[in-house]
């Protein structure tokens, strides 16, 4: 694959931190210029684009202060990074948290959260909560207040249902000011198993039936995982399962104009429940409300990503001495990817 030129080529300026995609040395091999803009942290914990941190210095701190040269590292001078808020004052408890995650000090983001031991006791009197829970299985408690928070998404839904209201863009309001939000997608912990069982919570408290083994049911919620132009449906639509006139389920999705667009259940493209998101998953998204589900392992990045999807409120789930011990410990990678710019750079270089 040749370079192209700089001079038709043209410049690429990506949004780093919401991709879904693997940048890898090829993509280096056909684009001549390219920009990337993105919050270091973000961009560090996303799967596709954190192979970008290879290519600049080791002490790099944003915003940048001391001179580097491409020479040094080769995309010095083609990334920008985001550090201003809009979510969220820096001076709120979740903007003190982030802070202290993102500098790396654990003592200062324990001091940032109101830390509860037991979960059943009290829902926390601060805006950033940590629920202090180190039990490698999801516990009942635990549960009941993750399924807690879309009490107003099941009441919205039964409204619907009972006739009450025919607003149905209304229950895209209710879904998306609470997310759940985990590390990994499989195990006691994760995504698969965390949307199982609050979608039984959810059903329980609206009053809907399922039979045995069905996977729909009116009001799942579902994330697009795959691009599907014919349908004009992309990775990362949110829809919502809700009966037509005749009773069979169709998929509502909530357009640009806020008008629904209905798509039947058999013809979406891959897809997965949505109640809980992985954390890689929801950036790019803002909730006011999220709570995250902490593994046993996990990376600073990983945290800062998923605090900083709330507006109003966070609740972490996990133990406090191990998110302590995340904390002040980055992520660190090395996969070769600057010395693959640093090479092609030459030999573009050679045949001037």
């Amino acid at each position: 694959m040749q370079p192209l030129p700089a001079a038709s080529a043209p410049r690429n300026a990506h949004q780093a931190d919401a991709g879904d995609q693997s940048v890898t040395p090829d993509l280096f091999d056909s684009i001549a210029e390219a920009d990337f803009f993105g919050s270091p942290e973000t961009l560090e914990n996303d799967e596709g684009y954190a192979d970008l941190f290879d290519t600049l210095p080791e002490d790099w701190n944003p915003p940048p202060e001391v001179e580097v040269t491409s020479d040094d590292a080769p995309l010095t001078d083609s990334v920008v990074w985001l550090a201003r808020n809009y979510r969220f004052g820096l001076d709120s408890d979740i903007g003190r948290l982030s802070i202290a995650i993102r500098d790396g000090n654990a003592q200062a983001a324990l001091n940032a959260l109101d830390i509860v031991k037991h979960v059943q006791d009290r829902p926390g009197e601060r805006a950033a909560v940590l629920h202090d829970d180190a039990n490698p299985m999801l516990s009942e408690s635990v549960l009941s207040r993750l399924s807690r928070g879309f009490a107003p998404y099941a009441e919205a839904l039964s409204s619907l249902l009972e006739g009450y209201t025919q607003n149905e863009a209304e229950l895209f309001d209710a879904l998306n000011r609470f997310r759940v939000l985990c590390a990994t997608r499989k195990g006691p912990r994760g995504v698969d198993e965390v949307n199982a069982r609050i979608a039984a919570k959810v059903r329980e408290r609206a009053g809907i039936a399922i039979a045995f083994g069905a996977q729909w049911f009116a009001g799942r919620p579902v994330i697009i995982t795959r691009n599907d132009y014919a349908l004009g449906l992309f990775n990362g639509d949110i829809g919502i399962a809700l009966p037509g006139v005749e009773g069979a389920l169709r998929v509502a999705f909530r357009m640009a104009d806020g008008s629904l667009r209905y798509v039947s259940p058999a013809a979406l493209p891959p897809h997965d429940t949505v109640f809980a998101l992985t954390v890689h998953k929801s950036q790019g998204s803002e909730f006011e409300h999220a709570a995250l589900v902490l593994p046993g392992t996990f990376a600073r990045e990983l945290i800062y990503t998923a605090i900083t999807r709330a507006k109003r409120r966070v609740d972490v789930f996990g133990s406090a001495e191990i998110l302590a011990q995340a904390v002040v410990a980055p992520t660190r990678r090395d996969s070769g990817l600057a010395a693959r710019m640093h090479r092609l750079s030459a030999m573009h270089a050679s045949v001037r």
